[in-house]
């Protein structure tokens, strides 16, 4: 199998402590962004809930999401792992004071890809001969976790509508506190790495 896109890049931190939402705000993290990408203006939209502000602003093709001890910065534009710049904005908001570095108790990354079958892979290729004997299985996805170095990975592949096209994500959990973001960003690249030669060896 082969990448035939990437669809999400993400990082994912949790902290020892709930956010203060008070100081999160739509305006207050958009004039932030403005700013680093040096554009007088980004078109944006907030949704609030209990616990959870979610800031989608679409002209980065990026989603910010602050949930009570728990920041997701999502990046669905970017096609190569080393240009987004999800991480500066990450920093950003260390930075500026948003969230505190200090207190990320724990990180990981997240990946998907539309992904392209060889002409000689079979649906009973990610499945066991048993399973697919039950019954003619025209559709089969799995679920794998492993430990490496102490990181938890999760990585899934499953079907979509057309025609030997799938779905893969991988899941990476760091059970730390983060490092300097230049460091983050070469593990980022490292794991995207990872995810891309799971696939090359379906």
């Amino acid at each position: 199998m082969r990448i035939e896109s990437i669809k999400g890049l993400n990082i994912t931190t949790l902290f020892s402590e709930p956010l203060e939402q008070k100081v999160i705000s739509g305006s207050t993290v958009v004039d932030l962004l403005k700013e680093s990408n040096k554009q007088k203006d980004l078109n944006s939209s907030t949704i609030e809930g209990p616990g959870i502000k979610v800031i989608i602003v679409p002209d980065l093709k990026k989603d910010f999401v602050f949930e009570n001890v728990r920041v997701l910065i999502n990046d669905k534009g970017s096609q190569d792992p080393t240009e987004t710049s999800i991480m500066e904005d990450l920093n950003l908001f260390f930075e500026k004071g948003i969230i505190s570095q200090k207190k990320v108790t724990s990180y990981g990354f997240n990946f998907d890809a539309l992904v392209n079958s060889e002409d000689s892979f079979e649906v009973k290729d990610l499945i066991s001969k048993k399973i697919a004997n039950l019954v003619h299985v025209s559709q089969a996805g799995v679920s794998i976790n492993f430990i490496e170095e102490e990181k938890k990975y999760m990585f899934e592949i499953k079907p979509v509508s057309a025609d030997k096209k799938y779905l893969a994500h991988l899941n990476v959990h760091y059970p730390s506190g983060l490092s300097d973001i230049e460091s983050i960003k070469k593990d980022f690249v490292k794991e995207f790495l990872k995810f891309k030669d799971l696939i090359d060896k379906i």
